[in-house]
């Protein structure tokens, strides 16, 4: 398991940029789970190359790739799916509002 996280309780982060809205707003907080399954399509936070990054999980084939931005041009870094610190489950604003429950 990852030194980012040490144990599989979910975690909040803040999202520091808006590459990823409508669906996760900059500023808002993201619940984070490291116990759930990541699907194709799903929002995950990922460790890349040392950074931890937040973004879209594709499969193309046996190819797992990470989107970190709905606007063009599309950052897309290929990944394993064992880089996968976490399946984001619910996105909040900052006054803890639930925007999105990604269930």
């Amino acid at each position: 398991m990852s030194s980012f996280c040490e144990t599989s309780e979910s975690f909040a982060l803040q999202v520091t940029s808006d590459n990823l809205t409508p669906e996760i707003p900059h500023g808002s907080i993201i619940i984070v789970d490291p116990a759930q399954t990541v699907r194709n399509n799903d929002f995950a936070v990922v460790k890349v190359s040392g950074r931890i990054e937040l973004g879209r999980i594709f499969q193309k084939g046996k190819t797992w790739q990470l989107a970190t931005s709905n606007h063009p041009p599309h950052s897309r870094f290929d990944m394993n799916v064992t880089d996968v610190l976490g399946r984001v489950v619910k996105c909040l604003d900052s006054k803890r509002n639930l925007i999105r429950d990604f269930g």
